[in-house]
């Protein structure tokens, strides 16, 4: 198998660029604004023992930002690299490109 190394800088450029677009797009507050009213539809097993005060109601706003830069970087690496990468991307590992 024949793997290329990634480029943390030009995956980070693209993710920004992704995340950018998606957060001008008209729709996207209606978009989320719905998924945080279906909080109740989410798998919530992992806030409650990691956090002492989580409340998927009241963060909801934060976690889907959250999960949107990750939708970003995964998106990114799909159209910059093919093979392995381009399907399996670790959501914990990926270096945030907002920090």
């Amino acid at each position: 198998m024949t793997t290329t190394a990634i480029e943390p800088t030009a995956v980070a450029d693209r993710a920004r660029i992704v995340h950018a677009a998606w957060q001008a797009d008209s729709e996207m507050p209606t978009v989320l604004e719905g998924c945080a009213l279906y909080t109740g539809e989410w798998d919530d097993f992992y806030g409650g023992p990691l956090v002492n005060e989580y409340s998927v109601t009241r963060d909801a706003q934060p976690l889907l930002q959250g999960a949107l830069r990750v939708m970003a970087l995964k998106s990114a690496v799909y159209e910059l690299y093919t093979g392995y990468y381009s399907q399996v991307i670790p959501a914990p590992r990926c270096p945030s490109p907002w920090r």
